[in-house]
């Protein structure tokens, strides 16, 4: 290992590409434009292209799924996305570069509508990927426009949970725990159930209940 200063290397392509359409990955040619040993190598490209392109309704699209865990079933997770569309095909689990399997999973969907960037799936948030997914604003959560255009008030990742829910479009059960955890959490972060709760605590002591009884 060499210690030190980190040198750092610039490579461009070999050869001119012309980009007419979408790609998950492809190979290309490099070289270098500052001196190493190296005189080229072949890198890939991931998900290059028009930053404008956005997929249709009733597109077919091959959703990744992040951190899925592997305790989830094919049918838990063809669950949630029902709600999104139809899948077709079988879940292809990734593996990592020893061949070992993870828990991210890729599967193809036709949409019936767009699929946000998380989904609260069974007391878990799971990041969602798909080429031509609308932007998403990190501050209201909606699809469609960025934090930079936002116009809305903000919105947290509990808010956006309970509009799913609200919605009425969701099996309750597919959440999870998650009504559960945002109820403690407002609870927490309410002063008005903190104090109820510390006269509850404190009436509880008196009559004898309390710690060390």
């Amino acid at each position: 290992m060499l210690k030190g200063r980190a040198l750092r290397v610039n490579y461009r392509l070999k050869k001119p590409v012309i980009i007419t359409k979408l790609f998950k990955r492809q190979e290309f040619e490099w070289e270098r434009t500052t001196p190493t040993q190296f005189d080229f190598f072949n890198g890939r490209v991931l998900g290059l292209g028009s930053s404008s392109f956005l997929a249709k309704i009733g597109d077919t699209v091959t959703v990744c799924l992040n951190r899925t865990a592997l305790e989830f079933s094919d049918s838990q997770i063809e669950k949630w996305l029902e709600n999104f569309g139809t899948v077709e095909g079988n879940f292809n689990y990734l593996k990592d570069k020893s061949g070992i399997k993870t828990d991210d999973l890729e599967v193809e969907v036709k949409l019936s509508k767009h699929i946000p960037e998380s989904l609260p799936m069974y007391s878990r948030r799971i990041r969602v990927f798909y080429i031509g997914m609308p932007k998403q604003c990190n501050n209201c959560l909606e699809s469609g426009h960025i934090k930079s255009e936002c116009e809305n008030e903000k919105r947290d990742w509990f808010s956006f949970i309970e509009s799913l829910i609200e919605s009425g479009d969701f099996d309750i059960k597919l959440f999870g725990d998650w009504p559960e955890i945002i109820r403690r959490k407002r609870k927490e972060n309410n002063p008005k159930d903190k104090q109820e709760t510390k006269g509850q605590r404190n009436k509880f002591n008196k009559n004898g209940r309390g710690r060390g009884k």
